[in-house]
């Protein structure tokens, strides 16, 4: 898969890795994976803090499922 990201993750828990169905599924159909980075890319701060966990200190976290 490829990643459009010029980002350094400090920590491997952050990145988001697409299980093995949907990972077929993108290398299959190159323009999936534009798709679900847009799909991502719509998750708005209200549903962060409406749909997400949150810690100590007000930070929040949004759940894979």
């Amino acid at each position: 898969m490829i990643s459009y990201s010029k980002e350094i993750v400090s920590n491997s828990y952050l990145i988001l890795y697409p299980k093995p169905d949907l990972e077929n599924a993108i290398n299959q159909n190159p323009n999936l994976d534009k798709l679900l980075i847009e799909a991502l890319n719509q998750i708005t701060g209200k549903a962060m803090v409406t749909e997400g966990r949150v810690y100590g200190g007000r930070m929040y976290k949004l759940e894979p499922k």
